[in-house]
């Protein structure tokens, strides 16, 4: 009996450590048939997922589906166009792998979205995915301070840094947030701008080729994160040293945050490797800081802020906003840092998921 493409698709988008589990109602069917035609779902289910597998070029693919070279080439470069596969180039051969669902895929296709999409995702993310994510062995996302809260006799590394992170990229581009776009054609989220995620190197070289985002220069990304620091958002990339890409959340939009607020679960999001620390004679118990921290770790005790270090997400909001200049950040003390250090790394120890699926 032959198997369903979309189903085939589904099952491979599976094995990433964040899943893509069944629904019920087949919710993640019908995402894949707003996205892809029945030869596009069948063409990248035999693609190999980033991280897990060298990317495939449309001579070995036609071959495995025993379909013509040039159609296969076309509808690949037409996917890729469409933030729908992942494309690289191999000694002068275009070559391709398939993202996870989210984060990627989604990330890459939101630009595309209308209310239909939209809903589809926000109802699966919520009904499904989110519950996948807090299963894996640690977090996808990570916390980085934002840039004016860490001193800066701090002896950081460069991933720990947000303006060190981009002023070591080769290339920049700004592209729209996945989490705003997709909130705000739902109803709900904030009026933040939803031009603000900043994808870096590999990423931006692939946005700024199929038209997802523009480029721009280090100083317009720094410029960028200053203004969303203003905002009241705090800084986030996935989990690992080498990143592709760093996210200005806001918890009423940003899934992750939203995730952790609401669970409590420390596997939403990897708490940043600073923590705030409290000068006591300089507190004034204005509490600003208890006003302003999304994540509820500062409480007034006799008139005196007191850090719960287990909800201190290390994100530097408090820091920023105290005027009396009564907290700082820390480092925290080496045997409490664990960072993978790249994507491999990183969906290694989160734990794949049904790493032989059947693609025939």
């Amino acid at each position: 009996m032959k198997i369903d493409v979309y189903e085939k698709l589904r099952s491979v988008l599976d094995t990433f450590p964040t899943g893509f589990p069944k629904t019920d109602e087949g919710l993640e069917i019908l995402y894949l048939k707003k996205f892809f035609s029945e030869e596009e779902a069948e063409i990248a289910a035999t693609l190999p997922v980033t991280g897990g597998g060298l990317p495939k070029d449309s001579k070995t693919i036609s071959v495995e589906i025993h379909g013509d070279i040039d159609k296969v080439a076309g509808l690949l470069a037409d996917m890729e166009k469409r933030g729908l596969i992942f494309g690289v180039d191999m000694e002068g051969i275009r070559a391709y792998a398939i993202f996870p669902f989210a984060p990627g895929m989604a990330d890459f296709t939101c630009q595309h979205y209308d209310e239909e999409a939209a809903d589809l995702y926000d109802r699966y993310h919520w009904e499904v995915q989110c519950h996948e994510w807090v299963k894996a062995k640690i977090p996808i996302f990570k916390i980085i301070p934002l840039n004016q809260a860490v001193p800066a006799e701090s002896a950081i590394y460069p991933y720990e840094a947000i303006v060190r992170v981009i002023n070591e990229s080769k290339r920049i581009c700004l592209a729209e947030c996945l989490c705003r776009t997709e909130k705000k054609l739902v109803g709900q989220g904030c009026d933040k701008p939803t031009e603000t995620c900043i994808l870096l190197n590999d990423f931006a070289e692939q946005a700024i080729r199929i038209g997802k985002g523009r480029e721009v220069n280090k100083q317009e990304a720094i410029d960028v994160v200053e203004k969303m620091e203003k905002l009241g958002c705090f800084h986030s990339m996935v989990n690992s040293q080498i990143t592709n890409g760093v996210c200005n959340c806001c918890p009423c939009c940003c899934d992750a945050a939203q995730l952790l607020v609401k669970t409590k679960n420390p596997n939403a999001f990897a708490k940043s490797n600073f923590r705030a620390v409290r000068d006591e004679e300089k507190c004034i118990g204005c509490r600003t800081c208890v006003e302003k921290c999304y994540f509820s770790a500062m409480e007034l005790e006799d008139e005196r802020v007191v850090v719960n270090y287990e909800q201190c997400a290390g994100c530097g909001i408090c820091v920023r906003n105290c005027e009396s200049k009564a907290l700082r950040m820390e480092r925290k003390p080496e045997e409490e840092i664990d960072t993978p250090e790249d994507a491999v790394d990183l969906f290694n120890r989160m734990g794949w998921r049904n790493p032989d699926p059947k693609r025939s």
